[in-house]
């Protein structure tokens, strides 16, 4: 066989395999640091006035959770009701209303002595089972028992910083997935609720990417991940800041959304394929 001939067999054989390869990749995952740092911390917020039941709060199903007689929503996300920042609680029975901002927590539980060392606003609200969960912009996810009325801290680190962001891009019963840090350190964690365990999402197979995104016009750092979609995997870095999730295939899969302007990348992460994950990492 003739140097030729090789060259021919082996750049088929690389054709061929490609293809396979990207059939049966799976979820490239890593071991995370996030851990449970605080709990059963007591802190009750401070009293704020209630609202009109002709107010907004009382009929916006997207931005305000309703249990029970309890509306809970994030302050600065509704800036026509003017609560100031952190979680809002008001009562629709007894007109009541409390605010809660994450300063003051931290404040309360020693994490820190001033209120001016981490902003008040959260970074995203999910509920989770009987518990709120909700991220911040110094210290880290934190999560509100409804039944206890107690608070707990889950964090990569013990220590608070202002402005250290944690975005809760997405949790139910099932999973949370949560986006930490900023440019250019930026990286995503899976927390199973069930198994209580968290791991990081590296990368995800292309033949679960259904569209590529990358920017346009004038901006300081391009993206453009069309350059992946003849790989193995597309890798999850700092370009996916800003991520969408919804629950989609009946609750079986997660759609993830990276908006550009005028362009977006889609992919899927079924249920089964994280649960598979999970027992990769310890």
């Amino acid at each position: 066989m003739n140097k030729l001939t090789v060259l021919v067999v082996i750049f088929g054989l690389f054709v061929a395999v490609t293809p396979a390869q990207r059939r049966v990749a799976d979820l490239l995952v890593s071991s995370s640091k996030f851990k449970l740092l605080a709990e059963n911390v007591t802190y009750a917020g401070e009293e704020c006035s209630p609202r009109d039941k002709s107010d907004e709060i009382f009929t916006n199903t997207e931005e305000v959770m309703r249990i029970g007689d309890d509306l809970y929503y994030e302050g600065h996300r509704l800036w026509s009701v003017s609560r100031g920042d952190g979680l809002i609680r008001e009562n629709s029975g007894d007109q009541t209303c409390r605010k809660f901002p994450l300063s003051g927590l931290a404040i309360n539980a020693g994490w820190i002595k001033s209120q001016r060392e981490v902003p008040d606003s959260t970074r995203g609200l999910f509920r989770v089972g009987q518990k709120l969960w909700m991220g911040s912009n110094g210290i880290g996810l934190a999560v509100y028992d409804l039944e206890r009325k107690t608070w707990s801290r889950f964090d990569l680190k013990s220590n608070v910083v202002a402005g250290d962001h944690l975005q809760l891009n997405y949790a139910d019963d099932d999973y949370a997935f949560i986006t930490r840090g900023e440019f250019p350190g930026t990286s995503l964690h899976v927390y199973s609720v069930k198994k209580n365990k968290w791991l990081g999402l590296q990368a995800v197979p292309t033949r679960q990417v259904l569209e590529y995104g990358y920017t346009t016009g004038d901006v300081q750092v391009g993206v453009d991940h069309r350059m992946y979609s003849k790989s193995i995997h597309i890798p999850i870095d700092w370009t996916f800041m800003g991520l969408r999730l919804s629950l989609i295939n009946d609750g079986k899969s997660y759609l993830f959304v990276k908006n550009f302007s005028g362009t977006k990348t889609v992919f899927e992460i079924n249920k089964s394929q994280l649960e598979k994950a999970f027992l990769k990492v310890r």
